[in-house]
Order: C-alpha cells, then sequence, then structure tokens
C-alpha cells in the first residue's frame, strides 16, 4: 500500500514537471551546442594562446548563462522533489513496520495468563483454605463450612450420568446440614491439589477421598476462588464423584 502511494504521487510529480523536462532536455542541447561551436572556433585560431578572453559578453553567451542558471534551478527543483518523496515512503514504511512489531507484541503478551507457579505465596494460602474446606466438613462444623463460600456462590453436581444440578448456596448448605443430622459419620481428605492462578481467581482441582465407615468414594472438587477482604472464598464449585484412581 506504502509503494502504491509513493509511485501514485511521483507520477502526479511526474505530470506536472512533464514541460520543465522538456524545457530541460532543449536546454541541455542549446547548452552543449554552443559549447561545442566555441571550442571549434577556438581551435581554428592560431592566435588563441596568446589571445586575452574579451570581458564583454556577446548576446550568445549570455543566452548560454541564462539556460545554464535555468539548469540548475530545475535541476535542484527535480532533486528536491524526489528527495521529499523518498523520505515520505520511507516513514510511511517504517510506521507501518513498526506498528506491526508493537501489535505483535501487545497480541503476544497476556498478564492475566499466570499459570501455575511453585514460588508463588499463594499457594500456600489456597492450600490452607482447602484444607479448612475439608476439615470443617468432616468435622460436622456447618457454620464453619459455610463460612467457606461468598455469599453469590453456585454450587454444581454432576450425577453419574452426567446431568448437572446447580443449586444456590442456602440450598447446598441445607442439604449438607440434613446429612450431618442423620448422624452418618464420614470423612473427607484431599489426596492431590492442584492450584493455578489467574490473575484476580484462583482455581483448585481437587482430588478426594470419602470415607464413611467400610465405604470409600473418590471425586473431584474444581474450586473458582476470590479473594475478599484478604480472605479466600468460593466463587463457584464443580463437584462429581469417579473410580478410584491407581
Amino acid at each position: 500500500m506504502t509503494v502504491s502511494l509513493f509511485l501514485m504521487w511521483s507520477l502526479a510529480i511526474d505530470a506536472r514537471h512533464e514541460d520543465c523536462f522538456r524545457q530541460f532536455v532543449k536546454d541541455i542541447l542549446g547548452a552543449w551546442h554552443i559549447a561545442h561551436h566555441k571550442t571549434s572556433l577556438l581551435s581554428e585560431s592560431p592566435m588563441r594562446k596568446r589571445t586575452r578572453p574579451s570581458k564583454q559578453v556577446t548576446l550568445e553567451e549570455n543566452r548560454s548563462l541564462v539556460q545554464s542558471a535555468r539548469i540548475l534551478k530545475f535541476g535542484s527543483k527535480f532533486f528536491i522533489t524526489w528527495a521529499a518523496g523518498l523520505i515520505i515512503a520511507v516513514t510511511l514504511i517504517f510506521m507501518f513496520t513498526a506498528s506491526s512489531l508493537v501489535g505483535d507484541k501487545t497480541f503476544a503478551a497476556d498478564p492475566v495468563q499466570e499459570g501455575k507457579s511453585p514460588d508463588d505465596p499463594r499457594n500456600k494460602e489456597v492450600e490452607t483454605f482447602i484444607r479448612r474446606y475439608f476439615r470443617t466438613w468432616s468435622s460436622q462444623d456447618l457454620k464453619g463450612y459455610g463460612e467457606c463460600f461468598l455469599n453469590s456462590s453456585s454450587i454444581q453436581f454432576i450425577d453419574p450420568q452426567g446431568k448437572v444440578e446447580l443449586s444456590s448456596l442456602p440450598t447446598f448448605l441445607a442439604s449438607q446440614g440434613e446429612f450431618m443430622r442423620r448422624g452418618e459419620r464420614a470423612t473427607e481428605a484431599p489426596v492431590s491439589i492442584d492450584i493455578r492462578f489467574e490473575s484476580k481467581l484462583a482455581r483448585a482441582i481437587v482430588y478426594w477421598k470419602l470415607t464413611s465407615g467400610s465405604r470409600e468414594v473418590f471425586g473431584y472438587d474444581h474450586f473458582t476462588l476470590l479473594k475478599q477482604n484478604g480472605e479466600w472464598g468460593i466463587v463457584n464449585l464443580v463437584f462429581y464423584e469417579t473410580k478410584r484412581l491407581e
């Protein structure tokens, strides 16, 4: 696109100076003819070495000077015009290239994707929070368990057939309280915890084991966590049962 603009601009310049260029060629030929004619006259004169040049400017010499001045004027204008065009073309190319590089660099940079960093001090905070979540449930501390959730959090359970059951926080806590009131003792503990960070959020995938008497159940909890007032809390929880992993 930049080259096309430069060529169009150059053609416009050429059209504007077409008459000047024709006159330029005519003046060159005229000056060459005069110089050739004077050289011939000097070569034919036997007294050329002893003859002092006349200070009188002839009409023909005056014409030659005028033509030379016109040639210099046209040449300087021609050079300035093309130099300006070259500068404009180089500037446009540089701007286009710079904007492309900046665009590529801006696209490549993604500060939101922080990913997994074992040295991140937030890892310990989130792991402590996850263990507190399982501990309060296992000890049937419904109040402490409920404090792990943010007020507007949502919970999804995926049954063995793949159906998703969505619950609000009050409904979910009520169902957990009913389980605790039945007196059935069960403990749930994390087997593995995988933590990742995405700017404001933390995501934790926990493979857990639930033990109730002789029965063992395994499953996954997918936590989306947000830190508010210096404390991590659950924004969203997705959980489901799975086979035991060896």
